[in-house]
């Protein structure tokens, strides 16, 4: 047997593709399970020689929307399908003992998959299971979602067998059984932080943070006046506002620059972080902020929101999303805001640290519950499970 992590998205330290890969790969190593790691072709040598990454898929995931509105967006997931049923061809000798994981699926990479196991001799079809990264895309009403939903329907029994579609989240469960009308399992969540576990407390100043790939639909327009707002708010709080990628906004980067150079409280971290950075950087946060776009996030969960949860960081988090749901799911360690605009996030905050002894509390007990149930071993021993 040989396990195939696949994942067109891995390509650079930014986001959560690299946390992840390292977290399964150390697991599949405990259990002498051969590996081998299917990377974005042109991913970044230093990750490409640390994680003995193979150069392979030749369509990034993120090149192009799936949704089928925007122009030549059908186009877009049309080569993207194609590319990526070609390159699942290149698999040498694939049997059906194998195991391959798309660790984060688009609408693209599924249809991919599912051409590529109807191409195959029945004798040598493998295991594939497929997580789905959102289900945002799905959801729409498309010509690209209609190839998908037909491509599902008039798989043969025998494919259908050995597919398994799974979503970390309950709402991308409904969701996408809806739309593909195929099973689809709740799969554990593989995010777990280095730093460990520790009750929060407002005893000392409280670190409010804001960190991972700051890209537009996390809320970064609003972020000058979400930081202003929040060093108002209480004397001795503490910003830390951290970007994963190094291309925040030009604008929203002068402006927080000039913030920082007057007052020490805010704290800037523009680069990608390493296992060990990434670790100290979750351990300094007292309250994560996820000033989120609602609407987009309706269907989207948040990798950083679940390492909070896993070492038990109260959050602030966009109601009616899927990350408010995980935040009452795991402790009830948080708080929730409305329309999204900064008075509204700023008010959740304040209402988080009038009782932050009591949220920290209940987070901490939510990180416990966490790794019950999700983390890396967990999603490894029900990855292994799907072995024939």
């Amino acid at each position: 047997m040989r396990f195939f992590y696949a994942d067109p998205g891995l390509h650079s330290l930014t986001g959560h593709h690299p946390n992840v890969c390292r977290s399964v790969q150390d697991e599949l190593a405990a259990r002498a399970i051969p590996t081998a790691v299917l990377a974005f072709a042109g991913v970044q040598p230093a990750l490409r020689e640390e994680l003995s990454a193979i150069p392979f898929f030749r369509y990034n995931q993120y090149w192009a929307p799936d949704d089928g509105r925007l122009p030549g967006a059908l186009e877009a997931f049309k080569a993207g399908a194609q590319t990526t049923r070609e390159d699942l061809h290149r698999i040498s000798d694939i049997q059906p003992d194998d195991l391959v994981f798309v660790p984060w699926a688009l609408p693209a990479q599924v249809l991919g998959a599912l051409l590529w196991m109807s191409d195959l001799p029945a004798n040598r079809i493998p295991r594939v299971i497929v997580n789905f990264l959102d289900i945002r895309d799905l959801a729409l009403e498309t010509s690209a979602t209609e190839m998908l939903r037909s491509a599902a329907k008039h798989l043969s029994p025998t494919v259908a067998a050995r597919l398994t579609l799974g979503c970390t989240f309950p709402e991308g469960v409904a969701v996408a059984h809806s739309v593909l009308g195929l099973p689809v399992e709740q799969l554990p969540a593989p995010q777990h932080a280095l730093a460990g576990v520790r009750r929060r407390s407002a005893a000392g100043p409280i670190a409010i943070g804001m960190a991972g790939h700051q890209q537009s639909a996390k809320g970064v327009h609003h972020m000058p006046d979400l930081v202003r707002g929040l060093l108002q708010l209480h004397p001795s709080a503490r910003v830390l506002v951290h970007d994963s990628s190094g291309d925040l906004r030009s604008d929203v980067a002068d402006q927080l620059s000039r913030i920082e150079a007057t007052d020490r409280r805010l704290t800037m971290c523009r680069k990608a972080l390493d296992r060990e950075g990434w670790g100290e950087l979750l351990d300094r946060i007292d309250l994560l902020l996820c000033p989120y776009d609602r609407h987009i996030y309706r269907l989207c969960s948040s990798g950083v929101q679940n390492e909070a949860i896993d070492v038990g960081i109260p959050s602030v988090v966009p109601s009616g999303t899927p990350l408010a749901t995980q935040a009452r799911a795991f402790g009830d360690g948080g708080m929730t805001f409305g329309p999204g605009e900064p008075g509204s996030v700023i008010d959740a905050v304040r209402r988080a640290l009038d009782r932050f002894d009591h949220y920290a509390g209940a987070a901490h007990q939510g990180a416990l519950l966490w790794q019950q149930i999700n983390g890396p071993d967990k999603l490894v021993e029900r990855l292994l499970s799907e072995r024939p």
